[in-house]
């Protein structure tokens, strides 16, 4: 029950939190996202001021929710991380070591919620939707996958530094138009880890000048909008984008054909009078 919560809350929820409410009562940060064996996983709190609650830290590992505590250990049982008294600006998370980890992504989930609530309880966080915030570690992954060119630590496409790719807005560790999950771009035919009409090799499309994931031309920016574009632009709708069906696309037919028939009548009975 307690993952299925999760798992709905960091889909559509958790979405809609960050778009609606960029305002959050505190925030995960890391020195790097992307970990390798000589790395070590430093993640922090950063909080806003004077801000009081219990602080919850969660992993995602194996499809599991596990709760963080301060000595490093996890716990499936919702335990709370730390009470912040509103002195704090900074927590410190456990150090953890990627060598016995498995390769892969692993999201660290962190809310602050009112004192001696319940943490899955939406209404308790402090913020509401967008008090939950996360960060995504990629472990053990090849350079082809984290697509850290310029060895930060970093995805190169990653300006806010929160582990994922600017252009995965729906925080699934995948670029949106990677449909297939392969951790390419489904335009990535070559499988080079970028774009095809990505020549400078910046990680974004060499007609996105302003560097937001879309090309210039792109009025819509999102899938729902390009899918109903798709089908306006589908033979097998009418002119207003909506489909039909081929029982009305035959009668459609029958009365276009009845048409020309009786113009090719009334065409014979004025050559006739003639």
């Amino acid at each position: 029950m307690l993952n299925k919560t999760l798992l709905k809350i960091t889909s559509a929820t958790l979405l809609l939190g960050l778009v609606c409410s960029p305002i959050q009562a505190a925030r995960l940060a890391a020195e790097r996202a992307i970990v390798h064996h000589e790395h070590k996983i430093k993640p922090v709190v950063e909080l806003n001021s004077n801000e009081q609650g219990d602080l919850y830290v969660a992993a995602m590992i194996n499809g599991q929710l596990l709760f963080l505590q301060p000595d490093g250990s996890f716990s499936e049982t919702p335990l709370i991380y730390q009470i912040i008294d509103g002195s704090q600006s900074t927590i410190q998370l456990p150090e953890i070591s990627p060598v016995d980890i498995n390769p892969g992504k692993y999201p660290l989930f962190q809310v602050l919620t009112t004192s001696g609530s319940d943490v899955m309880d939406i209404g308790n966080w402090i913020g509401g939707l967008s008090g939950l915030n996360q960060l995504m570690f990629s472990i053990g992954l090849t350079d082809d996958l984290t697509k850290d060119g310029d060895g930060d630590g970093w995805p190169d496409d990653d300006q806010d530094k929160d582990g994922y790719h600017d252009d995965d807005h729906d925080k699934d560790g995948y670029h949106d138009d990677d449909h297939d999950k392969d951790g390419f771009h489904d335009d990535d035919h070559d499988k080079d880890g970028f774009h095809d009409d990505d020549h400078d090799k910046d990680g974004y499309h060499d007609d996105d000048h302003d560097k937001d994931g879309y090309h210039d031309d792109d009025q819509n920016k999102n899938n729902s909008n390009e899918e109903s574009d798709k089908d306006s632009d589908n033979p097998l709708n009418d002119d207003n984008g909506n489909k039909v069906d081929d029982d009305e696309r035959k009668d459609d037919k029958d009365d276009d054909n009845d048409k020309e028939d009786d113009n090719d009548k009334d065409d014979d009975d004025d050559k006739d009078d003639d």
